[in-house]
């Protein structure tokens, strides 16, 4: 794990939220009852500031713009597609680390093959874009991707395929 201290504790305590930017990155930071919660600041969907959403008592995170809610314990979609990153955070000497390591690379391909069948499941054009993308930029390919959608869908060409395999 790479802990970074990003911000006192009780700079959070006092606003109850912040934004902290580590390494470039933009990360919401929740207190709740005592814990301390940390995720990506953009909601996956359009990217909208999660920062200003929506916090239930039951560590639910909504973004205000569309409505998407995210569990911040595990980052789990509960209403939306994609499910947002989360940070293990550590509270030391006053201070609110966040563990910063990026997930393998095996499994960020995996995540985004998984939510690229959803996709497909539910004619999500966005989506699939956002899926792929994922992969690309975890240095997968997207034609092993492309190739894996035929294969979860070919029984069904006889019906067409709408605007999946061209998205």
């Amino acid at each position: 794990m790479t802990w970074t201290k990003v911000v006192a504790v009780e700079a959070l305590n006092a606003k109850g939220r912040l934004v902290v930017k580590p390494n470039g990155r933009q990360i919401a930071l929740f207190e709740r009852q005592g814990e301390v919660f940390a995720c990506d600041n953009n909601c996956p969907h359009e990217g909208y500031p999660l920062s200003v959403g929506s916090l239930g008592a039951d560590c639910q995170l909504t973004c205000n713009w569309h409505n998407w809610k995210f569990d911040l314990r595990s980052g789990r979609t509960l209403n939306g597609g994609d499910n947002v990153r989360v940070y293990p955070v550590k509270l030391e000497g006053g201070e609110i680390w966040l563990d910063l390591t990026e997930p393998p690379v095996e499994e960020v391909q995996h995540r985004a093959l998984v939510g690229l069948k959803a996709a497909f499941r539910y004619a999500e054009e966005d989506r699939m874009a956002r899926e792929l993308g994922r992969i690309e930029a975890a240095g997968g390919d997207v034609t092993e991707a492309l190739r894996a959608a035929v294969l979860w869908t070919y029984e069904h060409l006889e019906f067409g395929t709408s605007h999946a395999y061209a998205a």
